[in-house]
């Protein structure tokens, strides 16, 4: 039974992309099947399982942690349950309404100082109304801004200065398969947005100069299982695209693509193009688009890979990746592996490098689909005091940073049940911690420090098309949330 669009045994129901416009479940990655009951009260086949059992979005937008009776008969709307439901409705006759959602973030935002003034501002990209936003140190529209795009925006954008003026512009990939570019006052940058592919762009673009040319390079995957590089004034690179697996995105099947890294791996100079891909590989390209190495995981990597010198026996640097396999993997420079540690579940989870017991060793830290958030030291010790459980799995990354101003990092991460939970380094709870949201929080937070002088924050946006500033005592509500 497919959850979308349930349907009773024997009918000829196929999944397409039809979907009832009304859906608030645009956007979540729900479960393919579920059991019921043999004399469970089927959905009709044409209209999203929302209408019959309105709860199941509490359901899901919560990570399973509430509403777990959705499917109680008690709970069903009779005229869209199967048997019950008028014989004239159709899906054509579902229209949008006022009360289909209108804002939803499912990557977490960007953040830093894009006009010059010494303030930092916030940058999220929106999945359901199509647009980037970008937000004042005090949470107000900042001038010319949202902008549209052609799509939505389901990874984070990336702020990067393409024309060298010292000020970074605001990137972000599309669903309609372009890289938008804007200045700080929201005009495009001359040359944006570029259509790399008819397919969708599902990762944050990642800036550099990768052929020592003077100028950076965005290169971005797109759901085609290609990985393209454009120029800053937006020409697409010689030598580029370059093929990730040719996994194609068929009716939306894939949540998101792995961002890419671009780091020197090897101390020479030389930058390198490290990737995920929904073909179980990871890739590293050199700058004109030639294969480097790829090594195969068990299964699809979603999250972007974390490049640091987390083995000091080993030379250069390593590349870690989360696999849904379960197992995170350590890279050397060259894509051989140094090991491999277990979760308890799959990942699509992006790791993350961070030192976090002031020894100027990074440790590796990433969260799981079975809620837990790990960390080890760089020789594959498990660091005192994690793993570390939530209620739901934790799917963006997580973020570190001294919230309390004591010297020593906070970690935190949002997960499937609405709740931002922080740790001190050593795995116990901040006081005053998780705080809550809306619904599912599926992007990394940023920690950040919006004025100049003040205390850091952490921004966090949520399924629910919220924006959250937290300090460390209370939480700091953004006041604009859907428009």
């Amino acid at each position: 039974m497919h959850l979308v669009m349930p349907g009773h045994l024997d009918n000829t129901q196929k999944v397409n992309t039809a979907f009832d416009p009304n859906t608030p479940l645009k956007g979540y990655d729900l479960p393919l099947a579920q059991i019921f009951d043999p004399n469970w009260r089927w959905p009709i086949e044409y209209a999203g399982i929302w209408r019959s059992y309105p709860q199941y979005v509490n359901y899901i937008g919560s990570g399973g942690t509430r509403s777990t009776d959705w499917a109680a008969d008690a709970n069903a709307v009779s005229s869209w349950v199967w048997g019950y439901a008028p014989a004239t409705q159709s899906i054509q006759q579902i229209k949008p309404s006022a009360d289909a959602p209108e804002s939803r973030y499912f990557g977490g935002p960007a953040a830093g100082d894009v006009n010059g003034d010494g303030q930092q501002e916030i940058a999220p990209g929106n999945l359901l109304a199509n647009r980037v936003e970008l937000y004042d140190a005090l949470r107000r529209p900042m001038p010319g801004w949202p902008q549209a795009t052609g799509g939505g925006g389901k990874a984070s954008p990336v702020l990067a200065d393409l024309n060298k003026d010292g000020k970074p512009e605001i990137l972000a990939g599309a669903e309609d398969g372009k890289v938008y570019a804007w200045f700080a006052n929201g005009t495009p940058v001359p040359g944006w947005p570029v259509r790399v592919s008819s397919a969708r762009i599902l990762a944050t673009p990642a800036v550099a100069d990768i052929d020592k040319d003077g100028s950076v390079e965005v290169v971005v995957p797109a759901a085609d299982g290609k990985l393209y590089a454009v120029s800053a004034s937006g020409a697409l690179k010689a030598g580029w695209p370059v093929s990730i697996g040719n996994q194609l995105d068929i009716n939306g099947s894939q949540v998101i693509n792995s961002s890419p890294r671009i780091a020197d791996l090897d101390g020479s100079g030389n930058l390198k193009i490290v990737v995920g891909s929904t073909d179980h590989r990871v890739y590293a390209f050199n700058g004109n688009g030639s294969l480097a190495w790829s090594y195969l995981t068990g299964d699809m990597i979603l999250g972007a890979p974390a490049i640091a010198d987390f083995d000091a026996t080993h030379a250069g640097k390593e590349v870690a990746v989360a696999s849904g396999d379960s197992y995170v993997y350590l890279l050397d420079k060259d894509g051989a592996r140094i090991r491999r540690k277990r979760t308890g579940w799959t990942i699509r989870s992006t790791p993350l490098a961070a030192d976090l017991d002031g020894d100027g060793k990074p440790e590796l830290l990433v969260g799981g689909d079975d809620g837990k958030l790990y960390t080890w030291h760089g020789d594959g010790t498990t660091v005192a005091g994690w793993p570390q459980t939530t209620p739901a799995p934790i799917f963006g990354g997580p973020a570190v940073g001294d919230l309390d101003g004591d010297g020593k990092p906070e970690v935190f991460a949002g997960s499937d049940n609405a709740h931002v939970y922080a740790w001190h380094a050593n795995g116990t709870p901040v006081k005053n911690w998780p705080r809550i949201t809306s619904l599912a929080v599926k992007g990394r937070p940023v920690v950040a420090q919006m004025q100049a002088g003040a205390a850091p924050q952490v921004v966090v946006a949520d399924f629910g098309g919220q924006l959250y500033a937290f300090d460390k005592l209370q939480r700091v509500y953004v006041p604009l949330t859907r428009r």
